[in-house]
């Protein structure tokens, strides 16, 4: 297995940030020695933004292992 799926929401806390969910777990992610951090290695197939007074971001993201885990 070379990609994992990830599913959850997150909590804004500033909604006038001008950096986004997105961008934020990508740079939490690069600091991690276990994903590959190629800007391919990284799939949105859904981003559920916040808006107006919802501070609550939904996302789906599938991110590209270093080192495959072998079944």
């Amino acid at each position: 297995m070379a990609w994992l799926r990830l599913q959850g929401h997150a909590l804004v806390l500033n909604l006038k940030a001008s950096e986004g969910v997105e961008e934020a777990f990508r740079k939490n992610v690069a600091k991690s020695d276990f994903f590959d951090h190629d800007p391919s290695s990284y799939k949105n197939p859904k981003l559920t933004v916040n808006s107006g007074d919802n501070n609550i971001t939904s996302f789906v993201i599938y991110i590209k292992l270093k080192n495959p885990i072998k079944l």
